[in-house]
């Protein structure tokens, strides 16, 4: 393989359990084969619940081939950074709650015993909601433990969140990010102590003067989950509220750390980047380039970083790369320039075309010399 020019630009039995359409299998996690720091904290030894059960329908047409966990970043599953976030923490196991493309996952993260975590799967027939998600496995949670929505990667101190809980002695411990824009989001009052006094969805402009919204990761007590019934139920619509309206203690606190959800093809382009050039999680490779085994880059081809090249594509004779994440096994023709675009697994995209803003489904191919800018192909359904 040639590098050249490479720039810095600007399966285990199934367990069933009582409630209707869930089934519980438990492992224990492999794939990983490096270290993580872990920072033994407050959080170490909790469990977590994984919200990973959605269909990804933002995410198209990326999400039609790969369930969205097992999306490559920086060339590995998503749910394996999201693990090693865990890990960092000292947490001890984790379950995972999904409904679409159970199977994929559960085959991709395996049995082995490199990761040393205990893991479990709730596998949902039919959506349950968030709340009710975690009801199917509360044997699992007796002491406090932490839901976490599969569609984030941050960098929020899981540890500091248990510490406030804590010292709260809270039934409900909310992380909260801000934003600029809340009125896309729903958005978290809290008073000068960090109680929540109420939740506001997609305010309207002036409606509030907070700026915090839900950051998708909360620290909770078995006994709240008394008010999920066996149907759906959501913690933000109907768990939460009602411990609000009861005066049970429910928290929130915001946090600066990096934050982002990854639901929507711009986030993932983001995150992927990032992680690249080191911003977040560690520093992947020199320069900003990540680069699969496999992967040919023709002499005169040019790499603008950030970019993620996956195992087995082809960067061929004066084509360019720039700031993008191209999928495996793809083709790059002769004189093509690619830019700030996701590519997924074998697209073919011809000699001479201009590829700008745009989002490739699995197998797509692009006649030479075309021009295409801010399109999805497929078209999402």
């Amino acid at each position: 393989m040639s590098v050249l020019d490479i720039e810095t630009g600007d399966d285990s039995d199934s367990l069933h359990v009582s409630l209707p359409s869930v089934r519980l299998v438990s492992t224990v996690l492999s794939h990983v084969s490096y270290t993580t720091e872990v920072v033994m904290g407050e959080a170490a030894g909790l469990t977590v619940v994984v919200l990973a059960g959605g269909r990804a329908t933002r995410l198209r047409p990326l999400s039609d081939s790969r369930p969205k966990g097992l999306v490559p970043v920086v060339n590995r599953p998503f749910l394996e950074h999201v693990i090693d976030y865990f890990k960092s923490y000292g947490i001890v196991s984790v379950v995972f709650a999904l409904g679409h493309a159970a199977e994929e996952v559960q085959r991709e993260l395996g049995d082995g015993e490199s990761l040393g975590m205990a893991v479990y799967y709730s596998v949902e027939d039919e959506p349950l909601g968030t709340a009710g998600a975690v009801r199917p496995v509360e044997r699992l949670l007796k002491d406090t433990f932490l839901v976490y929505n599969g569609d984030i990667y941050t960098s929020i101190p899981i540890d500091r969140l248990v510490a406030l809980h804590r010292r709260n002695n809270a039934v409900a411990t909310l992380a909260l990010t801000p934003v600029d824009d809340p009125s896309q989001y729903g958005v978290v009052e809290t008073d000068g102590g960090g109680r929540v006094r109420r939740f506001l969805e997609k305010p309207t402009f002036g409606a509030t003067s907070a700026n915090t919204i839900n950051a998708g990761i909360y620290v909770l007590q078995p006994e709240m989950l008394e008010l999920v019934g066996p149907g759906y139920t959501m913690f933000e619509t109907d768990v939460f509220p009602a411990l609000i309206r009861s005066g049970a203690g429910v928290y929130g606190h915001a946090f600066d750390s990096y934050w982002i959800d990854i639901g929507i093809p711009d986030n993932y382009l983001k995150l992927n980047l990032a992680m690249a050039e080191g911003v977040v999680g560690r520093a992947q490779a020199g320069g900003g380039a990540v680069i699969g085994a496999g992967t040919q880059v023709a002499p005169t081809a040019r790499l603008v970083s950030p970019v993620v090249i996956g195992p087995g594509t082809e960067v061929l004779t004066g084509a360019e790369v720039v700031k993008s994440v191209l999928w495996e096994g793809c083709t790059i023709g002769k004189g093509a320039i690619v830019r700030q675009s996701v590519i997924a697994d074998g697209v073919v995209i011809g000699a001479d075309c201009s590829v700008t803003r745009c989002v490739l489904g699995q197998g797509v191919c692009i006649p030479a010399d075309t021009v295409l800018e801010d399109a999805r192909l497929p078209e999402p359904r």
